[in-house]
């Protein structure tokens, strides 16, 4: 399913946790009749395209990255519940029709699907994670002075789980799946190893927001240039699936010491 407005996917995530749902009791219950009546598969009334289908408590995408969804039907308003929950005002909810408030509060009509080849759509499988969990190793040999240092960076794929949220055509939002890294740098001066360390995302808490953290990933440590000082990296902390990124210095020094820059 394709992604838009990444670029506002700080404003959006925020904005989604607090829309809909205003006003309700603090011991309101799940309304399961409603729940029922959303099973099945529902199609995209602007173009005919299979959005979504509900299984028990659950919403599938028929697209092979974003994740499933828990949701349930308070009063008149939706609840997508992820890594954060979301909230939609209904405006209609039929056998055949529901017609949802989206993040710019405009109508998102979804009708039920008649067509039994739009099953197909929806594997159920587990997502696809967007990252390929390429291993990347680089071995050079650099010159400072007359003193040779051989330089190894190794971006290692993790199992870690990064959940990041994004709009889909309809204006609601979704959630995909990536991998983190972890980024080895190991230096030598012959045989001598004078720098040995494991970088994860955490290294880099005080040089970005907690709140950009936990959605980025530690993509790459990169050796930009030396000086008689040592050695100059950029490590790229990213978002996955957006141009956002930052690039933060890192230097080791000749002795193996190392420190990040803002």
């Amino acid at each position: 399913m394709k992604k838009l407005m990444v670029l506002l996917l700080f404003a959006a995530t925020l904005f989604a946790c607090t829309q809909g749902g205003k006003g309700l009791p603090g011991n309101a219950e799940p309304d399961t009749a409603a729940q029922r009546l959303m099973q099945g598969i529902w199609i995209d009334a602007d173009n005919g395209a299979p959005f979504m289908q509900a299984v028990g408590d659950s919403i599938f995408y028929p697209d092979t990255t974003s994740l499933p969804v828990q949701f349930k039907v308070m009063g008149d308003t939706l609840m997508l519940c992820g890594a954060a929950t979301y909230k939609y005002p209904i405006d209609q909810l039929s056998e055949n029709v529901i017609v949802l408030r989206n993040e710019n509060d405009e109508p998102v009509t979804l009708h039920r699907s008649t067509d039994p080849f739009d099953s197909l759509l929806f594997s159920h499988q587990p997502p696809v994670v967007l990252n390929q969990r390429t291993l990347i190793k680089r071995d050079s040999v650099v010159t400072i002075g007359n003193v040779r240092y051989h330089l190894y960076t190794q971006v290692n794929p993790t199992s870690y789980r990064v959940i990041n949220s994004s709009l889909n055509d309809a204006g609601l939002v979704v959630e995909d799946a990536y991998h983190d890294n972890i980024v080895n740098i190991n230096i030598f001066q012959g045989a001598n190893r004078i720098f040995a360390c494991d970088f994860r995302k955490t290294a880099f808490a005080k040089q970005v927001s907690e709140q950009y953290l936990q959605k980025s990933i530690l993509s790459d440590i990169i050796l930009q240039r030396t000086d008689a000082e040592g050695f100059h990296f950029v490590a790229q902390l990213g978002l996955p699936g957006s141009p956002i990124n930052y690039q933060i210095p890192l230097f080791i020094s000749r002795t193996g010491q190392w420190e990040m820059k803002q």
